[in-house]
């Protein structure tokens, strides 16, 4: 059960960020590299194959003038 809540979780901050992305206009390449990864791991991040650290996730954050709360749990 757990693995399961921790898989839904990395799927919604995925979803999440994939959506603050498409709405800023970038593809997944100028998203990396705004961020210092590679597109593959936009695309693992997105889909929820990659869970973020807590520096990722602040510093998407604030790229898009969001809360953490925007990206963790909408």
């Amino acid at each position: 059960m757990l693995l399961f809540a921790i898989m839904n979780t990395q799927e919604r901050i995925g979803q999440n960020i994939k959506r603050l992305r498409e709405m800023s206009g970038k593809t997944q390449n100028e998203y990396g590299q705004e961020f210092d990864m590679s597109r593959s791991r936009i695309c693992d991040l997105e889909s929820g194959r990659f869970m973020p650290n807590a520096g990722i996730i602040i510093n998407v954050a604030k790229y898009h003038n969001v809360s953490t709360d925007e990206i963790l749990m909408k």
